[in-house]
């Protein structure tokens, strides 16, 4: 791909590598492979009354999230 280049990336409702993390399901749909690194994309699955635990981010995760459970 050249440089700044963008290239479509889609997955289905059912793709994604899927975490149960924090009492909510964690979808990884797209991460630094898919955006150059750029960013990463989880969709999240949880209650109507679901709340993010607080927390703080202090490091990239790269290509992959960490390991969860």
């Amino acid at each position: 791909m050249v440089e700044g280049q963008v290239r479509a990336y889609m997955l289905a409702q059912e793709e994604g590598v899927a975490t149960w993390f924090a009492g909510a399901l964690m979808v990884l749909k797209a991460a630094g492979e898919q955006t150059t690194g750029q960013s990463a994309l989880l969709d999240q699955r949880a209650p109507g009354d679901y709340a993010v635990p607080r927390h703080v981010h202090d490091r990239f995760w790269g290509s992959s999230p960490p390991a969860m459970g």
